[in-house]
């Protein structure tokens, strides 16, 4: 179909006086016979009746696509309209409660979000940090290359010192320490790269299932941090905090550049004079003021992750201070491991 010139267009507003609007009307009266005559010529009246239906069928389809995106624009329209009411009255910003409950009204108090970031385990800069199954051979924890199921004092498991003759058992829930009144004791290991955690905020934390340890004129056993000229010595406390019972215990502070005053800086469980037991299920030392060991389930604390053993023990491995002295200065006793 060829394409329409003019196709009748509005008659001019007339003009001038009468002579002249008659003239104008003329004029476009003659046109539109010459466009007739034009397209009656070139297209037929059969193609002119057939061009003109097939473009109002268009016109109507058209007009119907329009009238379905009308109503697809209502129907979101509507939807857009209940999730504004959905989010009417909620906060717009997260926050999240120092210790958020089940019965929050805020789904970010209640957990959630702030349970998940809890979860998020940082490195541990401890090394064979945990205790429980008993020890008793290779790919069991803890790593004890010394191979025996208890110690009285001195290096045991490896990395760990036991302080003024400690008896430590290696148990299936954990490393045991029981204490007799009247002597001061302790659980201590020494912290790598003490250098480079000056200036440094650090949480130190530990599980502990079981406790009949009670206070005396010392106070009651402390947990933390201490510097001192051996890994069994705590001349200077440098963040701790008093232990009353079993759970979960932590402390966070920043590391002063005093500890570099002494040889040792020392993560340790100190206990007084009193004696009793309990049973260390892990511990850690991580960067930053959360702990990360573990997370409450159901009122029950649960690790973040369990290690895994051959790192473990390749960290103890080369945490060898001096080979073959067994000297208290030495983290690991002085124990080289072979691999076939």
């Amino acid at each position: 179909m060829a394409k329409l010139r003019v196709l009748g267009e509005n008659p001019p507003h007339p003009r001038g006086n009468g002579e002249n609007q008659l003239r104008e009307l003329r004029d476009y009266l003659t046109r539109m016979k010459d466009e007739l005559e034009f397209l009656l010529t070139h297209l037929g009246e059969d193609n002119l009746d057939g061009g003109l239906t097939e473009y109002l069928r268009r016109i109507r389809e058209q007009s119907g696509q329009i009238s379905g995106i009308q109503e697809k624009i209502a129907d979101i329209e509507g939807e857009i309209s209940d999730i504004d009411t959905a989010l009417s009255g909620k906060q717009d910003t997260l926050t999240f409660d120092d210790a958020p409950t089940a019965s929050s009204s805020n789904p970010v108090k209640s957990g959630g979000v702030h349970t998940g970031l809890q979860r998020k385990a940082d490195r541990n800069l401890l090394r064979n940090w945990y205790f429980p199954g008993g020890g008793t051979g290779a790919g069991i924890f803890p790593v004890n290359t010394r191979g025996q199921a208890s110690y009285t004092g001195g290096y045991c498991c490896d990395g760990w010192y036991g302080r003024g003759s400690l008896p430590v058992s290696l148990t299936t829930g954990g490393v045991q320490i029981t204490a007799t009144a009247g002597t001061l004791r302790g659980f201590t290991q020494s912290v790598d790269s003490r250098e480079a955690l000056v200036g440094k905020k650090v949480t130190a934390s530990i599980l502990l299932d079981g406790w009949t340890f009670t206070s005396d004129s010392d106070g009651f056993p402390k947990f933390g941090l201490f510097a001192g000229g051996r890994v069994y010595q705590w001349t200077l406390d440098v963040i701790s905090k008093s232990i009353t019972g079993a759970g979960l215990w932590s402390v966070t502070g920043t590391i002063p550049d005093t500890i570099l005053d002494y040889n040792k800086l020392n993560i340790a469980l100190h206990l007084n004079k009193t004696g009793g037991s309990a049973t260390i299920v892990a511990a850690k030392l991580e960067l930053g003021d959360e702990q990360t060991l573990a997370h409450r389930e159901n009122g029950v604390w649960v690790l973040n992750e369990i290690p895994d053993y051959e790192q473990e023990l390749i960290r103890c491995a080369t945490s060898v201070a001096n080979a073959g002295s067994g000297s208290y200065d030495d983290p690991n006793c002085g124990k080289v491991i072979a691999y076939a």
